[in-house]
């Protein structure tokens, strides 16, 4: 099942919208079924539009990248900037 579910993803991968993605991936990491092959394929995407997401679905992004163990460099920097930038958002009721 999760064989198949993983190539889906891959397939729909440059169709699916980001909060859909952070949450493709979320579920996987929380499963402990990451697909490396995904991530990469979703990180240039990511990396480039991260403004866009929510500061939730930025934390399941970066968790589920982490935990498929993906080192990107410029993602690392796109995320470092970002997190920065809503640093507020992360201590507000909101969020908490």
């Amino acid at each position: 099942w999760w064989e198949a579910f993983s190539a889906r993803a891959r397939e729909m991968a440059p169709h699916l919208a980001l909060h859909d993605a952070s949450l493709v991936l979320n579920g996987m990491a929380r499963a402990r079924r990451t697909d490396r092959a995904l991530v990469e394929a979703l990180l240039p995407r990511i990396s480039s539009h991260l403004v866009y997401l929510t500061s939730a679905h930025l934390a399941m992004l970066s968790s589920a990248i982490a935990k498929a163990d993906v080192h990107d460099a410029r993602f690392a920097a796109a995320l470092t900037r970002e997190l920065k930038a809503r640093l507020m958002e992360f201590h507000s009721a909101m969020e908490i």
